[in-house]
């Protein structure tokens, strides 16, 4: 196993193989309860969503869905870890994160790791940082 934090589907981390003993996927949830598990539809967004963003006055972040292989969030919303370097965060001070400009979080502490929540759409989702 190349990554110590990846846990795979037994009989034998396949497809085949789960389809061939499905009662033996069912027992890598009993022996690993205090993982936090990646669903599909999480992976295909990390795979193709796109950002990008810009300085300035303000921090400008975009989230792109593609409109084809994102099709889940264009109904469901999703949520993105922002952490920032510690040079940033302390230039930032205190700020108010706003997604597609409605306001999600006030005075925010850019110095601890923060999820924002991105509205269901696929498309360009705005997120500002001032």
């Amino acid at each position: 196993m190349e990554d110590p934090l990846r846990v795979e589907a037994p009989p034998d981390g396949h497809d085949k193989g789960i389809a061939e003993h499905p009662e033996q996927f069912l027992r890598v949830f009993e022996e690993h309860p205090n993982v936090e598990w990646m669903g599909l539809n999480e992976y295909i967004g990390y795979i193709h969503a796109k950002l990008s963003g810009g300085g300035g006055k303000d921090l400008a972040l975009q989230v792109s869905y593609d409109p084809h292989y994102c099709r889940y969030f264009r109904d469901h919303t999703s949520q993105w870890n922002l952490l920032l370097s510690d040079w940033l965060a302390k230039d930032l001070g205190r700020s108010t994160i706003s997604v597609d400009g409605k306001t999600v979080i006030k005075n925010a502490d850019l110095s601890k790791q923060l999820r924002v929540k991105i509205p269901a759409g696929v498309g360009v989702h705005n997120v500002r940082i001032k």
